[in-house]
């Protein structure tokens, strides 16, 4: 009976031997690499042409010590007509965002939606047409919740300042996943002055205040904003007003913003018209942004301008939010390039790095960092 109990005894002790192996006697787990993408549209069409140019390029990495070499870098070409705004957005296991820069005979009134894989490559899966999409000027997708915590909704937010019609409308679009004959917004909303980009932090939409040659342009704040589109069932939301308004001193062509909660940091890009001539670009760094929240008059806390930044007309920027982000990413349209500055670079500094893209004209960028 004892031969036959210790018999059982043996296959046992040795799995206990076997699984209690040292560690570092397994093969070391695979390394979990972090993502820098960046997205850049570009607007470059050729009406008629059998082929058309690409508008839409992904450098990956973007947070290496230089940009990758041009051979490694991919276009893609979509269905826009010239690409104008591009957003990226991680839900649905990631999208982009992109709508036309709809020139002069080049009637492209669709938001292009687009997948992205695991290595970062684009596909087509839908579009947003409406005869009111001539000049999409920011976008930003995000999910809301109910204050119960029971639903959730997502939404792609849209700002349209149309050549044709007086008043910029906020559009926001449930689900905009599917194609059709249209995209009829869920909600939208009139806004009494000239917009540009936009950006979301949690439930606060921050919109960006052009200015012109005569009045100072700045940042308007919707506190808890989101929410009006999970709790309300009108179509047009109306009797909201911004939180508080920004001015931003000198301020007189603002159009790209991007805002990292880690650092508490926003940026906003602008750029001089004089005579006609456009030039002067440069970048407003904002520190300690959140404690800013009733209206004034703000200056940045540091300023990129100069003949050695290189800038031009920047039309867009994007901050890298991480916790050990270093760059700061512009679109120039204006010198056709994709400037790269340090996130603690000030005044009249060359940039880190800048890449063409075949000479084409940057619209828009959108960053991808985790």
């Amino acid at each position: 009976m004892r031969k036959i109990i210790f018999l059982y005894l043996i296959p046992a002790l040795l799995i206990g031997v076997i699984s209690c192996q040292r560690d570092d006697d397994e093969p070391p787990a695979r390394e979990i690499k972090n993502i820098s993408r960046l997205y850049v549209s570009t607007s470059d069409y050729q009406a008629g042409a059998s082929t058309n140019l690409e508008n839409i390029w992904t450098i990956d990495p973007a947070d290496g010590d230089e940009f990758p070499p041009d051979n490694e870098i991919k276009g893609y070409l979509s269905a826009a007509k010239g690409g104008r705004t591009i957003h990226y957005s991680p839900l649905s296991n990631g999208m982009v965002f992109q709508s036309s820069i709809n020139l002069p005979g080049t009637n492209d009134t669709s938001i292009q939606v687009l997948t992205v894989n695991l290595q970062g490559a684009l596909s087509s899966r839908a579009r947003l047409p409406n005869r009111r999409f001539d000049n999409v000027r920011g976008m930003h997708y995000t999910v809301v919740n109910n204050n119960a915590g029971t639903l959730s909704q997502e939404y792609l937010l849209a700002i349209q300042k149309s050549d044709t019609v007086v008043n910029p409308y906020l559009f926001a679009f449930y689900r905009p996943l599917s194609s059709g004959f249209l995209a009829k917004p869920r909600f939208q909303m009139v806004l009494d002055f000239i917009p540009w980009g936009l950006t979301i932090h949690e439930k606060d939409v921050y919109i960006v205040r052009t200015g012109d040659a005569n009045i100072e342009g700045g940042v308007a704040a919707y506190k808890n904003f989101t929410q009006n589109l999970i709790e309300k069932s009108d179509t047009t939301l109306t009797g909201i007003t911004p939180s508080y308004t920004l001015t931003i001193e000198g301020a007189r062509n603002l159009r790209g913003i991007s805002y990292s909660p880690a650092k508490d940091i926003l940026v906003l890009t602008d750029y001089s018209v004089t005579s006609n001539v456009v030039g002067n670009g440069r970048i407003l760094i904002f520190e300690n942004f959140s404690n800013r929240t009733t209206t004034e008059k703000i200056s940045p806390t540091r300023i990129i301008q100069g003949a050695a930044t290189k800038l031009v007309q920047p039309m867009d920027v994007a901050i890298d939010p991480r916790e050990g982000g270093k760059y700061i990413y512009v679109a120039d349209s204006g010198a056709k390039r994709v400037f790269r500055y340090l996130i603690t670079d000030e005044g009249n500094i060359a940039p880190n790095d800048d890449l063409n893209l075949k000479n084409r004209s940057p619209e828009s960028l959108s960053l991808d960092a985790r």
